[in-house]
């Protein structure tokens, strides 16, 4: 009866792992595809509202960007942590892309415009993917832990 007590246990501690790895997925999932319909909208607004015309160069950006996070939140079944990270690393080299344009038109003084251009949506995109990361990154660890 004793061994039985602990083997219930094991199975309660196991199930709320369990749950909390369907969590940090969910909140992983969450944060990246929010992020994606925060790009689409920031560029909806920015394209619709500002009427700026959408040259190649930034339409190719947006659906690198949209693509990404959308094929990153779909990764996060497997793993909910890695795509966080390659999430964030994509995010910033994207803003600074995007800034690139500012610069060669405006020299140093458009560096501080094209990475506070829609500084609202991206702080908002890496607030949401920061707050999923340190559960995501328990979860992950510990599940390669119990597969080992």
């Amino acid at each position: 009866m004793n061994n039985d007590h602990v083997t219930d246990l094991h199975k309660e501690e196991r199930l709320k792992q369990l749950q909390d790895y369907r969590q940090a997925v969910y909140n992983s999932r969450n944060a990246l595809f929010i992020s994606a319909g925060i790009l689409l909208l920031s560029e909806v607004v920015r394209f619709g509202l500002f009427n700026q015309m959408a040259d190649t160069y930034n339409f190719v950006m947006f659906a690198l960007m949209f693509a990404s996070f959308i094929g990153l939140a779909l990764w996060t079944k497997k793993k909910p942590y890695t795509p966080l990270r390659i999430g964030i690393i994509i995010y910033l080299v994207y803003i600074i892309v995007n800034a690139l344009p500012f610069i060669y038109n405006e020299g140093l003084d458009g560096i501080f415009k094209g990475i506070y251009n829609g500084i609202f949506y991206k702080a908002i995109t890496m607030l949401l993917i920061a707050r999923a990361a340190p559960k995501a990154k328990a979860m992950q660890t510990l599940n390669e832990a119990i597969d080992e």
